[in-house]
C-alpha cells in the first residue's frame, strides 16, 4: 500500500503509446531525390567543370581531379514532358599536400536548395 502510494499512478502501457511524430513518413518521402520518387523518368546527366582548375590554398599548387562528386538533381519539365536533370559536379584534391578539398561551384538557381528546376517553379 505504500510503495503504491509512493510510485503515484500507474503508467500506460508503452504499446499503446502514440508517437509523437505522426508525418515522420512525410518527411522520409520528401527528402529522397527525383530520381527515386520517379524511378521511370529519363535522366539527363551533365558533368560540371571549373573553366579553370583550382589552386591549393594551402601550398599554391595545381590540383587535379579527386574523382569524386557532389551529386545534385532537380526534377525539370519541357512542355508535357518531366525529365530529371542530374548535375555531377567535380571535386579537386591537392595531389602534393593533400590538404584540401574544392568543390566545382553549383549552377545559379532560383532556389539554391529545391529539387524542382527553374522552368518547374515558373511553369
Amino acid at each position: 500500500m505504500k510503495e503504491a502510494r509512493r510510485r503515484g499512478p500507474p503508467k500506460p502501457n508503452p504499446k499503446n503509446k502514440i508517437p509523437k511524430n505522426k508525418n515522420k513518413k512525410k518527411r522520409e518521402i520528401s527528402s529522397k531525390l527525383p530520381s527515386v520518387k520517379y524511378p521511370d523518368l529519363e535522366l539527363r546527366e551533365e558533368v560540371i567543370r571549373p573553366d579553370v582548375t583550382p589552386i591549393c590554398p594551402c601550398c599554391s599548387s595545381e590540383m587535379k581531379e579527386s574523382g569524386l562528386f557532389d551529386l545534385s538533381e532537380k526534377l525539370e519539365v519541357e512542355p508535357k514532358k518531366y525529365y530529371i536533370q542530374r548535375s555531377k559536379r567535380i571535386k579537386f584534391n591537392c595531389s602534393k599536400c593533400y590538404g584540401a578539398i574544392i568543390n566545382t561551384p553549383s549552377t545559379p538557381s532560383i532556389v539554391q536548395t529545391s529539387n524542382y528546376g527553374d522552368i518547374l517553379l515558373l511553369t
